[in-house]
């Protein structure tokens, strides 16, 4: 028989699978760096094959599993190969946002055709404008390639930065960009029939011309598409607006700009609930965060807060793009470092937001100053991740992935917390040794173990304290059993219960030693020969009487013993121990 002992209490909840989007589980950005988010918790990637100073985008499908990712140049798919037809893309690697990956509005969940939009950088002057390319997932046997809809125009030049948001039916979706030479944002509808060439026009805010550089900066729309940031690095500015998705329109802007305060302000993010709006900046101060609570230049600007500070200088890069991630956390990117920052509760005020400077070690890869710019299929549906380790018993069984499981390794099942979100567990399951089944055999009431190492003994299924040897003496009446343990292993094997009864205790073991009489009343004779030492025991084990060193014949006076059943044991000069049940009658 063997008992399990568990390593670790864990609170039991409904298991279950849940529908999530996962289509931005796994991202590739910076120099060969990687993140899959796909278990709830990030993990470091090195198998990409981007090496981009800014700009790349990447999807999955809903299961989560990589279809493709770029750097506004070249297509990889999920093999990290370039696709056949996926070079030469008109993007450029130096663009802030150079790309972003739409899948075409369908009802059919099968869907195959993915637009890969993308925009050339400030310092080739925006030549190549905005355009986009066709991926279809069905050719090169499921690895996708550009189809001949390969840098189709949409507008001749727009700055370095665009982004994307569902449409108000929650199908189409609109892809927005900002036109070079005039104060333009540019709102592109993406349906089931394609991309729509004719875009609506937002005439608002700063009027991009002159020196090129204006054009770099960032786009990032609000969760739920209800407020649209606009970064101009070489500015110090960023403009904030609302977004009606349904007309594709801008208005109700907000505008700030300081030399100081919001030097070369770059990255931008929304909280998932939309209240706080976090920005990265030059150092020393380069992670801000602004309350949108109140909608006003004043209220908006004075909320800031400064949520991080470094000791490099203003002329140093540190803090560059925020993104967040599937699991609702904001991540930045920090260049030429071998990790990315977190914001753990960017739905929290100010420093309550808990900043992490490490948050995701990217096992050597470095960043630079990009991540990837998602576009979330379907809006936002987080997941978090947990970790947990516990162990089981060889030969034991636990419910993990809907099944019960035998084998060490790590598992994951996925619930549904009380906030929507889906939360996946990771548990971590190792298989502790169990030494094999003991026995119990009894000599002259002597009870041993078969094991000769790691005992503990057991009286009707309680633990006897300090009962570890290989042997054991009983006093009582009962069923006993022994357990072992191995190398330490928290596993227990149990024998059969053995029933031991006193009366199964001869009354003469040796010969050469006689006890009467018994049943006795006020004295008892040790008849014997040679030197020899006796303990009186009650029948509970309590130790009552002792003599050392007698020899031959002895008296025992016990008149002062109440009425019932004793032990006397005799332990010879040669180490031979004998016990006897003797009575007092009633």
């Amino acid at each position: 028989m063997k008992k399990s002992i568990s390593l670790l209490v864990t609170i039991l909840f409904y298991i279950g699978v849940f529908s999530q989007e996962n289509n931005a589980n796994i991202w590739y950005f910076g120099e060969y760096a990687g993140v899959d988010f796909t278990h709830g918790i990030p993990t470091a990637l090195t198998d990409g094959q981007i090496n981009t100073w800014e700009g790349c985008a990447s999807v999955c499908n809903q299961n989560g599993e990589l279809l493709f990712y770029t750097d506004g140049q070249k297509i990889y798919n999920r093999n990290h190969q370039v696709m056949p037809n996926g070079n030469y893309l008109l993007g450029d690697y130096s663009a802030s946002q150079s790309s972003i990956i739409v899948p075409k509005p369908s009802n059919n969940p099968g869907n195959n055709i993915y637009y890969v939009f993308t925009v050339d950088d400030w310092s080739s002057h925006f030549q190549d404008g905005l355009r986009y390319s066709v991926v279809d997932m069905s050719l090169n046997d499921g690895l996708g390639d550009v189809t001949s809809e390969k840098n189709i125009l949409l507008h001749d030049k727009v700055a370095e930065k665009i982004t994307a948001i569902h449409h108000t039916n929650n199908h189409d979706v609109w892809v927005l960009a900002h036109d070079w030479g005039s104060n333009d944002y540019l709102a592109y509808l993406v349906t089931e029939n394609g991309v729509t060439t004719t875009p609506i026009v937002t005439s608002i805010g700063y009027n991009y011309t002159g020196d090129y550089n204006v054009g770099a900066g960032q786009l990032r729309f609000s969760r739920h598409g209800l407020y649209l940031v606009s970064t101009m690095n070489y500015l110090h500015r960023f403009e904030l607006f609302k977004f009606n998705r349904t007309t594709g329109t801008l208005y109700d802007m907000l505008q700030f700009q300081s030399n100081n305060e919001l030097m070369r302000a770059w990255g931008v993010e929304f909280s998932p609930n939309e209240r706080f709006l976090y920005v990265s900046r030059r150092p020393p101060e380069i992670l801000l965060q602004f309350d949108l609570q109140n909608w006003d230049s004043t209220s908006v600007y004075n909320s800031k807060t400064v949520i991080e500070t470094t000791s490099e200088t203003a002329n140093d890069y540190d803090a560059a793009t925020l993104q967040m991630g599937p699991n609702g956390k904001i991540y930045l990117a920090r260049y030429n470092e071998t990790y990315l920052s977190v914001i753990n509760k960017p739905d929290s005020a100010g420093t309550d937001c808990d900043f992490q400077e490490i948050g995701i070690d990217l096992n050597g890869r470095l960043c630079k100053w990009g991540l990837p710019n998602l576009f979330y299929y379907k809006g936002f549906m987080f997941f978090t991740g947990s970790e947990q380790d516990t162990s089981i018993c060889e030969g034991d069984s636990i419910f993990l992935e809907n099944n019960w499981q035998t084998t060490a390794g790590t598992y994951y099942d996925t619930i549904n917390s009380y906030l929507g979100w889906d939360s996946i567990v990771n548990t971590h399951l190792e298989i502790l040794p169990t030494a094999p089944t003991p026995s119990i055999t009894e000599n002259n009431g002597i009870l041993t173990s078969s094991s000769e190492t790691e005992n503990q003994w057991y009286f009707n299924g309680n633990e006897i304290i300090g009962a570890t040897s290989q042997q054991y003496q009983p006093f009582v009446d009962g069923d006993y059993q022994v357990a072992v343990s191995e190398n330490g292993s928290p596993c227990l094997s149990f024998s059969e219960a053995y029933h031991f009864s006193l009366t199964n205790i001869n009354e003469y073991n040796n010969e050469s030693i006689k006890i009467y009489p018994n049943p006795f009343s006020d004295h008892l004779f040790i008849k014997n020969t040679g030197e020899y030492n006796l303990k009186l025991y009650d029948i509970k084990g309590g130790l009552l009487y002792q003599e050392k060193n007698l020899k031959n014949n002895h008296k025992i006076q016990l008149n002062d013993l109440k009425k019932g059943m004793y032990i006397l044991e005799i332990k010879t000069k040669r180490n031979f121990k004998f016990r006897y049940l003797i009575n007092k009658p009633l």
